[in-house]
């Protein structure tokens, strides 16, 4: 544990919170605090909470308050139920023990939780002595949040005066609150960025996103795109590391003159279809003359299948009929991702949704930029417009039509124009089940009733295209 933290608990009584949670109304002062319970707050802070600090800051998880709440939640039913082994044997007759040990415990190694354990029962520890030591420390860290706040205030102020110079005072106010205002919402999410992470400031936009997230789609914007350049964002500035975020400037599309305009094209999806093409094309390009290293395939911890049905385990839900659905779809989905890491040629955006990233007919979201296959853009493009299978076929013919026509090499290339729309299928279902794990992260930001509804839809929705005949997507397995 750092030794700020150590300093602020052994010292809140010198360091009175300005701004004091209404949880921690009847303890305003250390001195209603007992020696053994500083002792145990002590103990507790040094064996645990650097990381929750750390877990939290690398995923955004939840607050180290939050997470410290519910390991003293951990530790006082534990305690109850005799041992580790014995609660967690029990935890599935709990729903509201059951979220907590797939959330929040999973996330830490068991033989620290046993080392706490077996200290509360050695030292005959009060459950409500614990629940002291976690006030403080809820407190202690409050004050260090006070503290934390002050320094992203100047880091928004220093970011504000390099990119407006002569902003006036009240301006600069107005802007430093709106963005200092959602960094602090954004670190509370895990998920939702792209509906919170853009600010419109006089004709700009300020963008705020992972930092990593920042830097790549800075460093894909910055290339000589040919034509896509001018249907994405312009970066005006680098992405400066604020609040663990990467906060940058560039134009507002809103702004401009829609993309429809630009292209002569009214229908929607082939509008994007021309662009999505355009990308594919000059990004490939201008990735391998920079030599620029991207990753390949979608990053992921854990098979799609198991991410799915933890969702169903969170939740507290059974599976049954998705059960069969998803033990059926385990095979083809990893076959599918074998073969499409494999044959990774292109450089795709990795997160086509529309509309969500799309701003009046420019792509707006470049985060997830890799390696991988056109298929992937177009089945995520297509399932988040909720496509049937016609329009499918309709529109997955208007991109090699778009990109016969700015790629000479993909003209060239029968068999990968004819293998296209089997390979749009293939995707399609690792899409839908990409969507359904996703799910995880909307856990306590969505209602449980629609995230499983979701959840559900996408499975179906996999399912569906691989017992699907008319899709010829065994004609494709068959190179897997």
């Amino acid at each position: 544990m750092s030794g700020s933290l150590r300093d602020l608990i052994e010292n809140t009584s010198r360091t009175k919170p300005t701004n004091v949670s209404p949880r921690l109304n009847d303890f305003r002062t250390i001195k209603r605090y007992s020696s053994k319970q500083k002792e145990i707050a002590q103990k507790l802070a040094d064996t645990w909470m650097q990381k929750a600090i750390v877990c939290s800051q690398t995923d955004k998880y939840s607050s180290p308050q939050r997470e410290f709440g519910a390991v003293i939640d951990f530790l006082i039913k534990a305690s109850e139920h005799g041992s580790l082994q014995k609660y967690l044997d029990r935890y599935l007759d709990d729903p509201s023990s059951r979220r907590f040990v797939s959330q929040t415990l999973q996330r830490y190694d068991n033989p620290t939780f046993n080392s706490l354990l077996n200290w509360v029962k050695e030292e005959h520890i009060d459950p409500n002595d614990l629940r002291q030591a976690d006030r403080l420390i809820y407190q202690s860290l409050e004050n260090a949040e006070l503290l934390s706040k002050k320094k992203l205030n100047e880091k928004i102020k220093y970011f504000l005066e390099q990119e407006f110079p002569g902003i006036d005072q009240s301006k600069l106010e107005d802007y430093l609150g709106k963005i200092s205002d959602r960094i602090l919402e954004l670190q509370k999410l895990s998920a939702g960025y792209s509906s919170k992470n853009v600010l419109r400031l006089d004709n700009y936009v300020i963008k705020i996103d992972d930092f990593k997230r920042a830097n790549l789609e800075h460093k894909i914007l910055s290339l000589d795109l040919g034509e896509f350049s001018n249907y994405c964002p312009k970066p005006i500035s680098a992405p400066v590391s604020i609040g663990g975020f990467g906060i940058w400037r560039m134009n507002d599309l809103k702004k401009e003159k829609p993309g429809y305009e630009k292209t002569g094209i009214a229908d929607e999806l082939e509008h994007y279809m021309k662009l999505i093409a355009l990308f594919h094309t000059n990004a490939t390009k201008a990735v391998k003359k920079n030599g620029i290293v991207l990753p390949v395939g979608h990053s992921s911890n854990m098979n799609y299948i198991d991410e799915a049905k933890m969702i169903f385990d969170r939740t507290g839900v059974p599976l049954n009929g998705e059960k069969n659905k998803l033990d059926n779809l385990k095979s083809p989905v990893n076959d599918i991702q074998n073969y499409i890491i494999e044959n990774a040629d292109t450089v795709i955006m990795g997160d086509l949704k529309i509309p969500e990233n799309t701003v009046n007919g420019y792509i707006v979201d470049f985060g997830s930029v890799r390696w991988g296959s056109p298929a992937e853009d177009l089945a995520r493009a297509f399932i988040s417009k909720g496509l049937d299978y016609q329009d499918i076929v309709k529109y997955t013919n208007k991109y090699i039509q778009f990109r016969c026509q700015v790629d000479p090499e993909f003209r060239e290339d029968m068999y990968k124009q004819s293998q296209l729309h089997s390979l749009v299928a293939a995707a399609s279902i690792n899409e839908n089940m990409r969507f359904s794990r996703s799910m995880n992260k909307r856990i306590g930001i969505l209602k449980p009733s629609k995230v499983l509804t979701r959840t559900r839809d996408h499975i179906h929705n996999a399912y569906s295209v691989l017992k699907d005949n008319k899709l010829n997507l065994n004609r494709l397995l068959i190179y897997c």
